[in-house]
């Protein structure tokens, strides 16, 4: 792992993140030192959705749990957007001291009453 780089990759089944589901993630860290950690959303311009609440639950090496909720909008403002896919960033820890280990993160969307169709996929990133 580097000073910037992708931990982890979720895709989306048709582009859809189902309503009451848990995307699991799993990631390796040989390194130690501080770094952001941010969760990269691929979607499809004009989704439906205005936003989501997002629950993530971050298990440290040591056995730490740190849970957060965090709020991703899709306002054309916001996005970065090439063609029909746009792409944001969603810091979700600011200077995350990382251990050497391995994490598991689970991220919960709180409030879909229904499926979001239009998510391409969530990327684990630090920088």
């Amino acid at each position: 792992m580097s000073c910037s780089g992708k931990l982890a990759t979720h895709e989306f089944e048709s582009y859809i993140l189902k309503k009451n589901t848990s995307i699991d993630f799993k990631f390796d860290s040989d390194e130690e030192g501080n770094h952001n950690l941010i969760l990269e959303v691929r979607s499809i311009f004009g989704i439906i959705q205005p936003n989501l609440i997002l629950e993530l639950d971050l298990i440290q090496p040591d056995g730490k749990v740190l849970t957060i909720k965090k709020e991703l909008t899709f306002d054309k403002n916001t996005l970065n957007c090439s063609g029909d896919f746009c792409d944001q960033q969603l810091t979700l820890i600011s200077d995350l001291k990382f251990q050497k280990g391995i994490y598991s993160m689970s991220v919960k969307p709180l409030n879909c009453s229904n499926d979001v169709y239009g998510i391409m996929e969530f990327r684990l990133i630090q920088k």
